[in-house]
């Protein structure tokens, strides 16, 4: 029988997920790398140098754009208050100039217009369903899904019709090419970029 790999010593790859009022999760020390939705406190490891090499590349692409389109990119930790008790923290975000207002002092309040989520082993459950819902259900634009595992793909969802709930997958882009927003006129990205190392 071959041997389980042993675990990176002090390193906890699994997220927890606590039943817990909206209060205890905002008495939560700052920093804390939590979310909160529909009850339930969602906490997560430390993210893997290879998501964060996409993180920073793609946070670097959107703080770019807003300094020439007078918009706000933010990376995360970061609160994002989609509604009164559902706060998420993407890991990158934009926010069009006519949403800026949303800026605050408890974070972000209401969704931004572009939001990418890095997928990670931890937390891609988390992304992929629980906070797509919540991403769904709030006025989000669009979504960019980015796997910066062995398939390298950048999967871009966008709001149809502004008032409908559902985000629908407009671009699926592997490993190479561009990656273009539908919603942010002219923001468009290298895939390869995304993923290189800085």
């Amino acid at each position: 029988m071959p041997e389980t790999p042993a675990a990176e010593p002090g390193r906890v790859d699994e997220m927890t997920v606590e039943p817990a009022s909206f209060e205890a999760f905002t008495a939560l020390p700052e920093g804390t790398p939590a979310q909160y939705i529909d009850g339930q406190i969602y906490t997560s490891p430390a993210p893997r140098p290879r998501h964060q090499d996409a993180v920073q590349n793609v946070y670097r692409a959107l703080f770019a754009y807003a300094i020439e389109h007078g918009g706000y990119a933010g990376v995360a930790p970061y609160d994002v208050l989609l509604e009164a008790e559902r706060s998420v923290q993407p890991d990158a975000f934009y926010l069009s100039a006519d949403r800026r207002d949303r800026i605050s002092e408890r974070g972000i309040e209401g969704a931004p217009t572009l939001v990418i989520e890095v997928l990670s082993p931890s937390t891609a459950y988390l992304d992929l369903s629980v906070k797509r819902r919540a991403y769904e259900e709030s006025d989000l634009e669009e979504l960019w899904v980015v796997d910066p595992g062995e398939a390298q793909s950048v999967m871009v969802l966008t709001r149809e019709q502004p008032g409908k709930t559902g985000l629908s997958r407009t671009a699926y882009v592997y490993d190479a090419g561009p990656v273009a927003s539908s919603v942010l006129d002219g923001f468009e990205v290298e895939a390869a970029d995304v993923f290189a190392r800085p």
